[in-house]
């Protein structure tokens, strides 16, 4: 048989079924002591009032799956709206910098026209000087 090990100290020699229970029993009381104290330190004060002025989740039981849900819908709704804003601003963008290359295009200077191949452009078309 293994010890068993849900005892922190060993119940006395000798202790039959009885014995056993009660250290369990003393470890268990311990235990819930110290959670308590734990869980009365994580709480808020008595007379301050808890954030968002409801009371504490843990104390209140499970929450209400309605609320989970639309807690969920919200955050989708929530998600979906920052993406389409994120859209609509990437096409704002580019549409400015097709116009700002439209314009700088617009703007380039052209080429010198002198060579070879400027002068028998002139000639043709009669712009010669």
């Amino acid at each position: 048989m293994s010890a068993d090990h849900t005892t922190t100290a060993d119940p006395p020699a000798g202790a039959g079924l009885e014995g056993r229970l009660s250290a369990v029993e003393a470890e268990q009381r311990a235990q819930r002591g110290i959670l308590e104290q734990i869980r009365d330190s994580v709480r808020p004060a008595a007379g301050a009032p808890a954030a968002g002025g409801a009371p504490a989740a843990g104390a209140a039981g499970p929450p209400d799956p309605a609320t989970i849900a639309q807690q969920v819908r919200a955050e989708i709704a929530a998600a979906d709206q920052r993406r389409a804003d994120e859209q609509k601003e990437t096409r704002w963008r580019d549409e400015v910098n097709k116009t700002l290359d439209k314009m700088r295009r617009e703007r380039a200077p052209r080429e010198p026209e002198a060579g070879l191949r400027a002068v028998v452009q002139r000639i043709v078309i009669g712009r010669q000087r």
